[in-house]
């Protein structure tokens, strides 16, 4: 008879065990939909954000165009009309800088998340030292200028600093540079320092 009662202990052990784990199992179950819920919104708002953007620079595009169209075949009594020619610099000068503004930087911002994440320092990077056995290509002045230029766009001064650093750093041992100015680096830089 006490083999009995130690035998149904037992089983109700168990099963209390086992409607607890479930139970655990379960409630962290819920708690990944949750996160999957709150995941697809935020999806949701990038996708929503990427057909804006990419409405602007179709619509932008559909201007060029149609000034390309007018043009093609007649150019010099297209450029020597003055209200052309006056449309043709202000497109070039003045209406690029938007569109280059909400091209794609998520590059670049992926390229600081990684040297956040595994404790990489910008002259790691830009020698192209990721990790021990990776080596990529080894970055140009203008190339830690842009990374800086994109930091400091998204107002991450920090990586904004390291970057605007590197370059200069770099435009010290290149020779012959003429892909970026060593004012627009110290400006930026001072800027980043600044702030």
């Amino acid at each position: 008879m006490t083999s009995m009662w130690i035998l149904m202990f037992f089983i109700i052990l168990t099963s209390t065990i086992i409607q607890g784990d479930l139970f655990s199992s379960s409630t962290h179950l819920i708690q990944l939909l949750n996160t999957e819920v709150e995941l697809a919104k935020k999806l949701e708002v990038y996708l929503k954000d990427e057909y804006d953007r990419l409405a602007q620079v179709e619509k932008f595009l559909n201007i060029i165009k149609s000034e390309i169209q007018q043009a093609q075949g007649k150019e010099e009594s297209y450029i020597s009309n003055p209200i052309n020619s006056y449309l043709l610099v202000k497109h070039l000068t003045t209406e690029w800088n938007p569109i280059e503004k909400i091209l794609p930087t998520g590059c670049a911002i992926g390229i600081m998340r990684l040297q956040d994440t595994y404790a990489l320092t910008t002259h790691q990077i830009a020698n192209g030292n990721i990790s021990g056995n990776l080596k990529s290509k080894i970055l140009s002045a203008r190339e830690c200028f842009d990374l800086g230029s994109v930091a400091n766009m998204k107002d991450d001064f920090y990586h904004a600093l390291m970057w605007m650093q590197e370059a200069l750093d770099k435009l010290d041992n290149e020779v012959n540079n003429t892909t970026v100015d060593r004012i627009d680096v110290l400006d930026y830089l001072s800027f980043a320092t600044y702030k």
